[in-house]
């Protein structure tokens, strides 16, 4: 169950991991109603861990408006950053929540009941991480 409230005039929107469907690409995604492209109609700004959160964050090329998906009590398990010659953005390709290995078996969710997510740029950058929750904030309509 999704719960929203709107904080310092963003609309925040609470979701558990585990109930995202597996592979569902959340770059392109519907939202409340509303589609989100944030391969090509958004540009990635920043990717912050701090404490047990992970937020990724994105700026719409219309109208600059923000976009910030926070993952809850994170568990980072790879990071594979590099600079790449000749590229001002970084472009997210994929966003979802997969399957992991663990002994030798394939899980769907975490030991704390959490999901398993995999974020990955067109320029090769990985981020694999499980969540307990989702926080997406944006500004209202």
């Amino acid at each position: 169950m999704n719960a929203s409230k709107e904080l310092d005039n963003k609309l925040i929107t609470m979701i558990p991991a585990s109930s995202i469907e597996l592979f569902k690409n959340l770059a392109q995604y519907e939202f409340e109603g509303k589609f989100y492209d944030l391969h090509n109609e958004y540009d990635f700004v920043k990717l912050l861990i701090a404490d047990t959160t992970l937020t990724v964050a994105f700026k719409a090329l219309s109208n600059d408006e923000l976009f910030v998906i926070k993952f809850m009590n994170v568990v980072l398990t790879k990071l594979e950053f590099f600079n790449s010659a000749n590229v001002p953005q970084l472009i997210i390709d994929n966003l979802y929540r997969g399957r992991f290995e663990k002994d030798g078996e394939l899980q769907e969710t975490v030991d704390n009941g959490g999901g398993y997510f995999y974020l990955e740029f067109d320029e090769g950058q990985k981020v694999e991480f499980s969540a307990t929750d989702i926080c997406v904030e944006k500004e209202p309509e």
